[in-house]
């Protein structure tokens, strides 16, 4: 089964709101783990990946998220 991200958010390219909160803990939401030039950041119950020096969105990953983040 593949699981598509939902409409609505904010869009690769665009930078993150200055309300951005970085996500921490990423395994327990069974995200993959972050890698060199990336962080996971929570916007409005959506999860992006983005650059944390610029702070460009790079991808909305929300759907990759287990249930734990969803409650």
């Amino acid at each position: 089964m593949t699981v598509e991200p939902s409409p609505g958010g904010l869009s690769e390219g665009a930078r993150l709101p200055d309300n951005a909160m970085v996500l921490i803990n990423t395994a327990y939401y069974g995200l993959p783990p972050v890698e060199s030039g990336w962080w996971y950041f929570k916007v409005d119950g959506q999860i992006y990946r983005a650059n944390p020096s610029s702070r460009v969105i790079l991808e909305r990953v929300t759907h990759l998220a287990n249930a734990a983040f969803k409650s």
